[in-house]
């Protein structure tokens, strides 16, 4: 049953493994577009939208919607890769919890994803096969991130030069920090430092200011300042990093030597001069880079497990579901029932006593829920052993037996 259900299930896939980032990016503003053109003719559906992926997953009726996702994505649909049933929950899974990351393993995706699914469910896009595997998605991502080192560290550079500036400090919790730039690297830089950790100042120096002011913004205790001011902060921060382009020259080695505040240089040209001890330069950057990929690379195989038990977990799951819509059927049945037979007893009571309604209520519901409860019981363990056929049989006897008193 389980099986014959994930048939329905549809993915349309645009990754930064074959689709330009500036693709993708355009993509962002199509996602209402996406949900108003299918969801009349879907059962549900989902779209997840980040910097590196544009995904669109679907509980189909078996109507073919790839005409109209490919009128609505343009030539965007030629990056597109489809896949169907299980492969769309593995996948799924595998994104959740960081294997199909560009750095794997990277913290951001997990909460996208309950994004995405928090966003259809509030606007009624979603279907109860879909809820059914966005759940199981976050269980496995979270357990991925609790279970194994598949998030350890930083592999992308601009966050590896913040984990490299907490190492030489001593962690950046309450520390001030000056980020000398405002493109995307500086960016990056700031979000994780103001996500990761609790710094008590954050000064963007650039020199154009409304890119400052942007970047600032990723950060509470995040301020502006123009790049000219950059020498006279060096007296009052603790740490820095230099995120610029160009072959521009920041700091010079009097400057350095006579502040002694570290700095750490993410810029491909150097843009400071190198002072031992106090200079860490890209080349820094990247050998903590890749001593976290390193590690993060050897725990794939234990996500990957821990990512296959989830999937397996994926049929009960759906099993369970269905058995509950069964069985709350019998129950609204028997509900009317116990409600038909309060208003006998009423009767027979010469009723209208409003405590007594209320006593009998809670009695017979009660009642109801212990009688039932074996039932109930009987019915999943049935169904996860594939006796499905046994509990749909019950339920129908039930139901007609349960009508004729209530009909």
């Amino acid at each position: 049953m389980a099986l014959k259900a994930l048939e329905r299930i549809e993915l349309y896939s645009i990754t930064y493994e074959k689709a330009p980032h500036d693709v993708i990016g355009s993509l962002g503003s199509k996602v209402d577009e996406i949900y108003e053109r299918l969801y009349p003719k879907v059962n549900g559906l989902i779209v997840l939208s980040t910097c590196a992926r544009f995904e669109i997953y679907i509980d189909s009726v078996g109507y073919s919607v790839e005409g109209d996702i490919s009128e609505v994505l343009g030539e965007a649909v030629r990056y597109a890769v489809k896949l169907e049933g299980y492969e769309v929950v593995r996948h799924l899974f595998k994104v959740a919890s960081g294997l199909k990351s560009q750095f794997i393993g990277e913290h951001e995706i997990l909460g996208q994803v309950r994004k995405a699914w928090a966003y259809a469910r509030r606007n009624n896009y979603t279907s109860s096969l879909l809820n059914i595997i966005f759940k199981r998605a976050l269980i496995a991502g979270r357990r991925v991130r609790e279970e194994t080192k598949l998030g350890y560290g930083a592999v992308g550079y601009p966050q590896a030069a913040v984990e490299l500036l907490s190492r030489i400090l001593g962690g950046l919790d309450g520390r001030k920090i000056l980020i000398v730039g405002a493109g995307q690297a500086a960016e990056a830089a700031v979000k994780h430092l103001c996500i990761k950790y609790r710094p008590s100042r954050v000064v963007i120096a650039n020199r154009t200011l409304d890119k400052a002011v942007k970047v600032a913004r990723l950060c509470d205790k995040g301020e502006t300042a123009g790049f000219d001011e950059r020498i006279k902060l060096l007296s009052e921060v603790e740490g820095v990093i230099v995120a610029v382009s160009g072959g521009v020259k920041v700091f010079g080695e009097g400057h350095i030597n006579l502040y002694r505040v570290p700095i750490v240089d993410l810029s491909l040209s150097a843009a400071t001069d190198y002072v031992e001890g106090l200079v860490y330069t890209f080349d820094h950057v990247k050998k903590l880079s890749d001593e976290y990929l390193s590690v993060r690379l050897s725990e794939i195989p234990k996500a990957e497990a821990i990512v296959e038990e989830e999937v397996g977990r994926v049929e009960s799951d759906i099993v369970l579901s269905e058995v509950r819509n069964l069985t709350s059927n019998i129950m609204k049945l028997s509900a009317k029932l116990y409600e038909i037979e309060i208003e006998r007893t009423m009767k027979s009571l010469n009723g209208g006593d409003a405590d007594l309604r209320r006593a009998l209520r809670l009695a017979f519901h009660s009642y109801m829920k212990k009688v039932l409860r074996p039932l109930i019981l009987y019915f999943n363990d049935a169904a996860l052993k594939g006796r499905y056929d046994v509990v749909s049989e019950v339920h129908s006897y039930y139901v007609r037996e349960l009508r004729r008193w209530v009909e």
